[in-house]
């Protein structure tokens, strides 16, 4: 029989972050560990504060009442996205470890799944650290790094351009901070930068086709919350997509979305949410177990909180171990 335990965290950022609007100064959230035989498999649930359409609380007693549809020998069936991707990570991880038991794991549909042993990561380049940090990051092995983008758009340009000229390989967020006339300013200043895509570059996915349409790689990442997995099945323009399970309902719809990008070309990107260690070691095997080919994840974020909840630490370089032991602290 399976048990369960629900571990409440708040571990303070390295620096306050804003998050919709809002600065926060601790990441909250709870990680969820199943139990079965002596072995055990973690979970983390912890809405993102302006973008989780739900919010903690709604989420835990969602997670709360699936545990106890799984004590009575019911499906699950978490509705909340946060409490889904606790859950499917945790028996995910029972999975791993070898639960093969058919009334316990792959009763609810979780198998071992074969994975690649490491997954590479893309850096994080901030928006006070200067371009130089970038080749740093190239030259210790990173094959891509992320930074936002916003604003003037000339003035992000010329700090695009600027980091580009190390030679990295960048991913661009816009977080739809611009209009269509915005961002095709910023493309028409940007020279030859070598920009692998940007994430949602204008205010509506609309737009954000039509820049598709014009040349510009265009990653989607929020118009996805919106889209059932039917929708984005139909989609054929952008060059990724960007899942973050946490938000989008867990890593077995996520798994969907990513195999309907594969066959239509779309290269999925899988993303943090900024969990903890917990939660990047489980997107990291996920990630591992996604498409033929080591595409580089967005977990580049364990840097943003000031301690890791696993013993040994998520780590924060380019290529990360996946599957391996850990302790939770």
């Amino acid at each position: 029989m399976i048990t369960s335990e629900i571990i409440p965290f708040a571990v303070p950022f390295a620096k306050p972050i804003t998050l919709g609007g809002r600065e926060f100064e601790v990441r909250g959230g709870c990680l969820l560990r199943l139990s079965l035989g002596g072995l055990t498999g973690w979970g983390e649930c912890a809405p993102l504060p302006g973008f989780s359409d739900e919010n903690y609380l709604a989420a835990l007693a969602d997670l709360k009442n699936a545990l106890a549809n799984l004590a009575r020998g019911s499906n699950p069936e978490p509705k909340t996205p946060s409490a889904a991707c606790a859950l499917d990570a945790a028996f995910q991880g029972l999975a791993q470890a070898g639960a093969a038991d058919p009334g316990c794991v792959a009763r609810w549909g979780y198998t071992r799944s074969p994975h690649r042993r490491a997954q590479s990561v893309n850096a994080v380049l901030l928006e006070a650290e200067p371009p130089e940090r970038a080749r740093r990051l190239a030259e210790a092995g990173y094959r891509a790094i992320k930074l936002k983008v916003g604003g003037d758009p000339r003035l992000a340009a010329e700090r695009v351009r600027e980091v580009g000229a190390t030679g990295a390989v960048l991913r661009l967020d816009a977080n739809r901070g611009w209009t269509l006339a915005q961002a095709r300013e910023f493309f028409g200043a940007l020279g030859p930068a070598r920009i692998e895509y940007i994430e949602e570059p204008a205010e509506s996915m609309d737009e954000s086709r039509q820049l598709a349409s014009e040349g510009v790689p265009v990653a989607l990442d929020e118009s996805l919350k919106g889209l059932s997995v039917t929708d984005i099945q139909s989609l054929d323009w952008p060059t990724a997509l960007v899942l973050k399970p946490m938000i989008l309902g867990g890593l077995r719809r996520s798994r969907l979305i990513a195999d309907a990008a594969l066959r239509a070309g779309i290269r999925p990107v899988i993303s943090s949410a900024i969990e903890t260690d917990v939660g990047l070691r489980a997107l990291a095997l996920f990630a591992a177990s996604i498409g033929a080919k080591d595409v580089p994840a967005g977990l580049g974020t364990s840097r943003l909180l000031s301690s890791s909840t696993t013993d040994p630490a998520f780590g924060d370089g380019p290529l990360v171990t996946v599957g391996g032991p850990f302790g939770v602290v």
